[in-house]
């Protein structure tokens, strides 16, 4: 299979200077022709880091916004700029395993119209980053049933622990994925999406995605490294308080405005719209005690 050059990476980018030279590299593997880093008007010394990255890097492509736009600005952006027939959407605040990106093109080669997404794992303690095999094997215990839903509409709850030893179809796929470019030019991200750091706008696309008849699949074998909150939130917006909450909810409604009748046609959900945007409200409020 050839894999040279057939990947452009995206990444936005916001105040993460103290980590993106960990992350960033990750990317630069087998297939990748590009990684294209947003700098969405960073006030830290992203512009300073990129720089020293890009004499490691060559194919790193920096381009910064003129005025901070959020994600889904970004991310358009780097659609746009895209020169190779896939794009992964990457993450400033988190890392790809060995191997990811041919192990997701070997993929969706042989499904083109889909969303194919690594295994997302989230550190919770030190030792796991430091012994990383030994933590993504003890993440290995306990395999998810055939047709296992990740994620349950109902009540807006996601299960990213549960295991998989085959590509396994889904709803929606995490954040980070592979699409073709063809396809993604198809697509935006919805910047209707600005509360909570654009938060919803990743199940957005790629509910848009599954509209237009794209598939959405989970790969195994290739993961999605996230940093704790305390590590990639040093210096970037709060993911707490009251005002936080509430752009959770707003998001969440706009979603369902939008998508509602199609997850219902499709049996995603079952209950009423405004029966799952209260219990989704209740759940919210109530992690703030």
């Amino acid at each position: 299979m050839e894999t040279r050059k057939l990947v452009s990476v995206i990444i936005p980018s916001y105040n993460r200077a103290h980590i993106i030279s960990q992350t960033i590299p990750s990317y630069m593997q087998e297939g990748v022709g590009e990684i294209i880093v947003i700098d969405d008007c960073s006030t830290d010394n992203t512009q300073e880091v990129l720089q020293k990255l890009k004499k490691e890097i060559p194919c790193l492509v920096i381009k910064k916004n003129k005025k901070n736009r959020r994600q889904t600005y970004s991310k358009n952006r780097g659609i746009r700029l895209a020169q190779y027939p896939y794009i992964y959407f990457g993450d400033d605040d988190s890392f790809i395993t060995e191997g990811t990106i041919p192990t997701l093109l070997g993929y969706i080669q042989k499904y083109p119209d889909a969303l194919i997404s690594a295994r997302p794992l989230f550190l919770k303690t030190g030792w796991q980053m430091k012994d990383l095999k030994r933590y993504i094997r003890s993440t290995e215990k306990h395999p998810a049933e055939k047709g296992y839903r990740f994620l349950d509409w109902e009540t807006m709850s996601v299960d990213w622990d549960v295991f998989y030893t085959d590509l396994t179809k889904t709803d929606v796929t995490h954040a980070c994925f592979l699409i073709s470019t063809e396809n993604a030019s198809k697509l935006s991200f919805d910047s209707a999406y600005q509360a909570a750091n654009a938060f919803r706008e990743e199940t957005d696309f790629a509910m848009q995605a599954r509209e237009m008849g794209l598939s959405c699949y989970f790969a195994p074998h290739a993961h999605q490294i996230n940093y704790p909150r305390m590590v990639s939130d040093k210096k970037t917006t709060k993911r707490s308080g009251l005002a936080f909450r509430w752009g959770h909810f707003k998001n969440t409604k706009y979603f369902f405005d939008k998508h509602y009748d199609f997850m219902k046609l499709n049996n995603m959900v079952h209950s009423s719209k405004g029966r799952i945007l209260l219990r989704y409200l209740y759940s919210e409020v109530s992690q703030l005690w």
